[in-house]
C-alpha cells in the first residue's frame, strides 16, 4: 500500500488552518484529498498555502451557485471523509451538512472543526484564531509564566499583559485531534460498517494544549519539595547565543564534571545535593556560578559537550537555522518540494513515520488546476454502496477490545497512551518499581489505564512483559534510541514474538537522522527547532510558549500514528513500527511560517512585545483591561462605524502592521474607555472582539461539555482537570477513572496473565512493587 490511508477519499472544504492542516495529515499518509477553494481564492493567500494544501487536488466552487453546490454534493456522496471548519450550521443551510450527507452516504466520516461547539454560548463569536485563543486561555499573562522560563530576565512594561504567540495553537490542536478522531472513526467503520460525525471545536481542542497546567492546579497547595539550586532553563553563552538545559541533578552534575569544574565546585560545597534543602543564599550562589560558567564558551561548544555526554541540552536555534540543519532534512522533519508558485521550497515534513506504509509529502496544486480531472473523476466513480452488515454492531468506542502496553514516561508518551485509553483500549501502564520512579506521575496522564510497577530489565520482569506482548495489539515506548533494543524489546524483537504488533515510538528528535540518539524534553524540542526563539532568541531571552504545546502535541500525534497503524492492520492484517517525535511536533506547530524559498522574509510576529498579526488582528488594552480585536476582510468600513472610531483616517489602513500608525491610533482610542464597553461597540457593527479569559474561567465554560471535569483538591476545593469531548457521534471517547496509586492493579494484571501464583515471589525479588501509600504526584 502507498500509505496507511491509500484508497481513502477525502473532500476538504477547510479554510485558513484547522481544516486544511487536518487534511494535510491525511494526504501525507496516502489519502486522495480534493480541496475546495472559494471563488475569491484561498482564504489565506500567503506562502503558507504551499504547505496547507500540498498533496491535494484542487477545484474552485461557489457553493451558493446551484451547479457548483451539486458538484460539491456529488463529491461528498462518493467520499470516505469530509473535513470542514465553518461555523456550526453553515453547511447545513446549504444542504451539505453532516446530517444530510451521512444519511445520503452512511459510510461517510464527516469531520467538523468549528471555533466553538453548537451548544457553546460563544458559538456566534467569529472564529478568528486570536479570538479563540483569548476565549480559551491561549494567551497567558507574563506574570503566570514560570520563573525558570526566564521571567526574571525579561523586561516587560506590564506583567499582567497577555503573552501573544503567533503560533496558531487552537487551530493546530483542533487539526491534530480532528485527524486523530477521523482515523479512529475509520477504525470504527472497519468494525461496524458505518461512518459517523466527528466534531472537534477549536475551543475544546485547547484543553489538550493546556492540559498539564490545568492538571497541576490540583497540586498547587501542596507543600514545596527540596529543589536543585540550578533551576533556570536558558543561559547566555560567550557568543551571545542561548543554551537550554534540563535542570535536574542527574543531568547537570555530569555536565559540570565534563566542563572541568566539578572538583572546584565540590570543594566549595556546591555539588552535595543528596538529601539537602538549599537556602536562598546557597541557591543564588550556585545559580550565579552556573550562569558565569555558561558565559565562558560559545553555545555550539556547550552543545557538543552535551552530545558527547548524551545529556538532554540544546542550543537555541532560529527557525531558519532549523530549516537548514542537516538532521532536520535527513530525518524528513523538513522536506524540499518543487512548489509551482514559489519554486524550490523547504517546509515542514511528515508528522509521523510508518515503516510498512510510509507517507510522502507532495507539492501543492494551484487553485482550480484540477477542475477537469475532478469532474472526470466524478463522472467515472459511482456513489458509495450501502454498508454491509456490521461486523461489531454494538461497538461503543473505536479501540474497544484492543490491548496496549505503555512503557512511556514524562508527558508526551503517556499522553498518547491516555488518548488510546480514552478511545477504548485497555492500556496497561508499566513503571519501574523504584519508589522514585513514580514521582512526577500526574493523574490525568494515566486516567483510564491500569498500572503496574514492574522491573522490565530483570529477567523475571521481562518474562511478565513477554507474556503481555502475546496478548497485545500496541506496544508504546519512548526510550532513547537503542535503549529498548538493549533491554531486549526493540521493534524487531517484539515483532518476532508478535508479528502483527503496532509498535509505537515517541522520541525527542526522530530516530532517523544524525540526531536520532539525542535525548530531550519539551524545552529541548522547542530550543532546537526555533519555537522558543520566537519569544526572544538573539533579540532577548528565549521563553516557552504559553502552554506545553510540544509535549501535548507530540502525544496527540503519537495517538494519530498508532491509529494509522491499527487502521492499516484492520485492512491488511499487517503490523508495523510507527513513530513521532518532539521535533516533528514543534516543527508542525510552526508550519505557517517555517517555509524557506528564494526571497523569504522571516517577519512573523515574535518576541515578548508582540501584540498580534496586524493592527486589526491584535491585542489592545482598554482603560481597564486587555481584549482582542479581529477585523475581517473589508473591515475598514466596519471599523469607522464603531462609536468613537468614526474619524480614524482612511490612509492609516495602508499602514496596518501590528505596531504601525493604525495600531498606534487605535491604541490611543481604546485607552479612553473600558474593555466591556469597547467590546460591545465593536460587536454591534459585526467586528469580532473578546476579553482575555483566565485558565479557571476557560475551564468553567467547557465543564458542561465534559471537556473539563472537577475534582476535590488537597485544600478541599473543587479544581478543574482535563476531560475529553464527545467528539465522535457514534463511538465517542470517554475519560476513564484515575487508577489510584501507581501499581494498584498489579494483582489483577498478573491474574489475567495466568501469573497470579508468582506474585509473592516477584515481590520478594523486587521485580514488582505493590503500593502501600499514594506516591508523590508533583512534577
Amino acid at each position: 500500500m502507498g500509505g496507511a490511508l491509500e484508497g481513502i477519499r477525502v473532500v476538504d472544504f477547510g479554510h485558513y488552518i484547522a481544516g486544511p492542516l487536518a487534511a494535510v495529515l491525511m494526504a501525507d499518509n496516502g489519502a486522495e484529498v480534493i480541496h475546495v477553494d472559494p471563488p475569491a481564492g484561498p482564504r489565506w493567500d500567503t506562502a503558507a498555502d504551499a504547505f496547507y494544501n500540498r498533496g491535494k487536488q484542487r477545484i474552485t466552487l461557489d457553493l451558493k451557485r446551484r451547479d457548483d453546490l451539486d458538484i460539491g454534493r456529488r463529491l461528498i456522496e462518493r467520499a470516505d471523509v469530509v473535513i470542514e471548519n465553518f461555523r456550526p450550521g453553515a453547511l447545513d443551510r446549504l444542504g451539505v451538512g453532516a446530517t444530510a450527507m451521512t444519511e445520503m452516504n452512511p459510510r461517510l466520516v464527516y469531520c467538523s472543526l468549528p471555533a466553538f461547539a453548537r451548544a457553546d454560548p460563544r458559538v456566534d463569536v467569529p472564529g478568528w484564531e486570536g479570538l479563540v485563543e483569548v476565549a480559551t486561555a491561549g494567551y497567558r499573562t507574563i506574570g503566570e509564566h514560570w520563573d525558570h522560563t526566564g521571567r526574571a530576565h525579561v523586561d516587560v512594561d506590564d506583567p499582567s499583559r497577555p503573552l501573544f504567540t503567533a503560533i496558531p495553537v487552537a487551530s493546530n490542536f483542533a487539526a491534530f485531534l480532528g485527524a486523530t478522531c477521523t482515523v479512529m472513526a475509520l477504525i470504527a467503520r472497519e468494525r461496524t460498517g458505518r461512518g459517523q460525525r466527528v466534531e472537534v471545536p477549536l475551543a475544546e481542542a485547547m484543553v489538550e494544549a493546556y492540559s498539564m497546567f490545568l492538571a497541576l492546579r490540583v497540586y498547587r497547595d501542596a507543600p514545596p519539595t527540596a529543589t536543585f539550586p540550578i533551576s533556570d532553563l536558558s543561559y547566555r553563552c560567550a557568543d551571545g547565543r542561548f543554551f537550554d538545559c534540563t535542570p535536574y541533578p542527574r543531568f547537570v552534575l555530569p555536565f559540570i564534571e565534563g566542563a572541568g569544574v566539578a572538583e572546584e565546585w565540590q570543594a566549595a560545597g556546591l555539588l552535595d545535593v543528596v538529601g539537602r534543602r538549599f537556602d536562598q543564599r546557597q541557591q543564588q550562589q550556585t545559580q550565579q556560578r552556573f550562569r558565569e560558567l555558561m558565559r565562558t564558551r560559545p553555545a555550539h561548544e556547550w552543545e557538543e559537550l552535551a552530545l558527547k555526554l548524551q545529556l538532554p541540552f540544546a542550543m537555541v536555534r532560529t527557525p531558519a537555522e532549523w530549516l537548514t540543519l542537516p538532521h532536520a532534512r535527513e530525518s524528513g522533519t523538513v522536506v524540499r518540494l518543487a512548489d509551482p508558485g514559489l519554486g524550490d521550497t523547504w517546509m515542514t515534513g511528515l508528522a509521523v513515520q510508518l515503516s510498512a506504509t510510509p507517507g510522502a509529502a507532495r507539492p501543492r496544486h494551484l487553485p482550480d488546476s484540477d477542475r477537469e480531472a475532478v469532474l472526470a473523476y466524478l463522472a467515472a466513480l459511482p456513489m458509495r454502496t450501502p454498508p454491509a452488515e456490521p461486523v461489531d454492531p454494538v461497538l461503543s468506542r473505536p479501540l474497544e477490545g484492543l490491548s496496549v502496553i505503555d512503557l512511556t514516561q514524562v508527558v508526551a508518551g503517556p499522553t498518547a497512551g491516555r488518548l488510546l485509553a480514552d478511545f477504548g483500549a485497555d492500556v496497561v501502564k508499566i513503571n519501574n518499581p523504584r519508589p522514585s520512579a513514580t514521582d512526577g506521575i500526574v493523574g490525568h496522564l494515566h486516567r483510564g489505564k491500569r498500572t503496574m510497577l514492574l522491573d522490565v530489565q530483570h529477567p523475571a520482569g521481562q518474562a511478565v512483559l513477554w507474556r503481555m506482548v502475546d496478548d497485545a495489539d500496541v506496544f508504546l515506548q519512548n526510550f532513547a534510541m537503542g535503549s529498548a533494543e538493549r533491554y531486549g524489546f526493540g521493534y524487531e524483537q517484539v515483532r518476532e514474538r508478535k508479528p502483527d504488533i503496532v509498535y509505537a515510538s515517541v522520541s525527542a528528535f526522530a530516530y532517523n537522522g544524525s540526531w536520532g540518539p539525542r535525548r530531550g524534553y519539551e524545552n529541548q524540542g522547542n530550543a532546537a527547532t526555533g519555537l522558543s526563539f520566537r519569544y526572544g532568541g538573539a533579540r532577548g531571552w528565549p521563553l516557552y510558549q504559553p502552554h506545553l504545546v510540544n509535549d501535548a502535541g507530540t502525544g496527540v500525534l503519537g495517538a494519530f500514528a498508532t491509529g494509522l497503524g491499527l487502521l492499516h492492520r484492520y485492512r491488511t492484517g499487517v503490523g508495523q513500527h510507527v513513530a513521532t517525535s518532539l521535533s516533528q511536533s514543534s516543527t508542525l506547530h510552526q508550519a505557517a511560517y517555517l517555509i524557506g524559498y528564494e526571497g523569504k522574509r522571516w517577519d512573523e510576529p515574535s518576541g515578548v512585545d508582540a501584540r498580534g498579526w496586524s493592527a486589526v488582528q491584535r491585542l489592545y488594552r482598554a482603560s481597564d483591561d486587555w481584549f482582542f480585536v479581529a477585523v475581517g476582510p473589508g473591515g475598514l468600513e466596519q471599523l469607522t462605524q464603531v462609536e468613537g472610531l468614526e474619524d480614524i483616517a482612511n490612509d492609516l489602513w495602508a499602514a496596518a502592521e501590528p505596531d504601525g500608525p493604525l495600531a498606534v491610533a487605535l491604541s490611543r482610542r481604546f485607552a479612553s474607555a473600558g474593555r466591556d464597553e469597547w467590546i460591545e461597540r465593536l460587536r454591534a457593527v459585526g467586528i469580532g472582539a473578546h476579553e482575555v479569559v483566565s485558565l479557571d474561567e476557560a475551564a468553567r465554560l467547557l465543564a458542561e461539555r465534559g471537556v473539563v471535569t472537577y475534582e476535590v483538591g488537597p485544600a478541599g476545593d473543587d479544581v478543574p482537570t482535563p476531560g475529553v469531548g464527545t467528539w465522535l457521534s457514534a463511538t465517542p471517547p470517554r475519560a476513564g477513572a484515575d487508577p489510584g496509586p501507581v501499581g494498584s492493579q498489579v494483582e489483577e494484571i498478573l491474574g489475567q496473565l495466568g501469573m497470579r501464583d508468582r506474585m509473592d515471589d516477584l515481590q520478594k525479588r523486587g521485580v514488582i512493587r505493590i503500593p502501600v501509600d499514594p506516591p508523590a504526584r508533583l512534577v
